[in-house]
């Protein structure tokens, strides 16, 4: 199942290719650690503060993920 990570990038993964995820809840922006089976690492952060971008709740993403496997 594809996982739209940034609709404002189109950045989506396959869940099936993740092999771990982490929320770090702690800092302001909330990064969205996600690292692919290969070895990749993907990191998305949190613009729900941000005016001039469209907002990106990495919480709702990690939720997502979680769903798919």
């Amino acid at each position: 199942m594809m996982i739209l990570l940034d609709g404002l990038t189109g950045l989506a993964v396959n869940s099936a290719d993740i092999s771990w995820i982490r929320l770090d809840r702690g800092a302001s922006h909330q990064p969205l650690t996600v690292v692919m089976r290969s070895g990749a690492e993907l990191i998305v952060k949190s613009r729900l503060n941000s005016p001039s971008q469209s907002g990106l709740d990495t919480r709702e993403v990690h939720r997502r993920i979680l769903e798919a496997k």
